[in-house]
């Protein structure tokens, strides 16, 4: 082990001089210096960011195919389509979250998953029930 370190100082000092001014070790050397910050970190509104992505998600979910799933995807009385808007979450447009901070980021995405998955459940479920009672109308008990 002491050769090895031996060896390492003797090239660090020898040849290391001449390799740290040019090429990759200089490189990385560059990317991992810390430099100051150039402005101050701006304040970021957490709750305004969700608030707007709970409008576009409100505004840009649709619930129709939500409630014409759950109308017709209901076998044997099982809710295939609300199961399904239970547990797959909706992401929002890239052209949604271009003009948004990066530190608001998260919180609109949050507020839009809320809005909009509370849509999709709403109507699967709505066309659900719409198809128990359809089925329920139209079948002859008798």
């Amino acid at each position: 082990m002491r050769r090895l370190t031996a060896a390492i100082l003797i090239l660090s000092f020898g040849v290391g001089g001449e390799l740290l001014h040019a090429g990759p070790i200089l490189e990385s050397a560059l990317r991992l210096e810390v430099k100051p910050a150039q402005r101050e970190a701006q304040p970021t509104d957490c709750q305004a960011a969700a608030r707007n992505g709970e409008a576009d998600g409100r505004a840009r979910q649709g619930s129709g195919g939500w409630f014409a799933g759950g109308l017709l995807l209901s076998p044997f009385f099982v809710p295939i389509m609300p199961i399904v808007a239970h547990t797959s979450d909706p992401t929002p447009p890239v052209e949604a979250l271009s003009g948004i901070a990066r530190n608001d980021l998260n919180c609109y995405t949050t507020g839009y998953v809320r809005a909009a998955k509370s849509r999709r459940v709403r109507a699967s479920w709505i066309g659900y029930g719409v198809s128990i009672g359809l089925w329920t109308a139209t079948t002859d008990r008798y």
